[in-house]
């Protein structure tokens, strides 16, 4: 039988553990860090989000190595931002593949942020577009109830 805490509970389980950085086994790493850089600089430098801790890698589940890109995780209503790593058209000519676009990726991160979820997080997902356009930084300002 699966074990539920609430947002607290798992706040508080996870307040041990390392930093994920030097969690064994966890790290993945990126092919393209330009848009999850943009994003992170976009998220620390505008002024309405000073208020808030903006987490990277944030480590989100007591039990399970689910990371997600960035994390506001101790607002109300706690908020994970993934940046999806999409192949374009023009790479999969190429040749290239993400994990993303499989049936066993789709899953993997459909379970993830289904994880999420039951642990109280609330789940933004952007792409490089969004980041491009602003509208992710939009999407976020709405969620953490911020004037734009």
């Amino acid at each position: 039988m699966t074990e539920h805490y609430s947002h607290k509970e798992y706040v508080r389980l996870l307040a041990g553990h390392a930093p994920p950085n030097t969690i064994r086994g966890v790290s993945s790493p990126r092919r393209d860090m330009r848009w999850h850089n943009e994003l992170h600089s976009q998220l620390a430098m505008h002024p309405a989000l000073k208020q808030f801790q903006l987490e990277t890698e944030f480590l989100f589940h007591p039990t399970r190595k689910y990371r997600a890109d960035f994390a506001f995780p101790f607002v109300e209503h706690p908020l994970l931002i993934e940046v999806e790593g999409l192949v374009n058209e023009w790479d999969r000519d190429k040749g290239e593949k993400s994990a993303h676009q499989t049936w066993s990726g789709v899953q993997r991160d459909c379970e993830k942020h289904s994880n999420a979820a039951v642990c109280g997080y609330r789940v933004i997902r952007v792409t490089k577009q969004h980041i491009e356009s602003g509208q992710a930084i939009g999407w976020i300002l709405d969620a953490l109830g911020v004037e734009k």
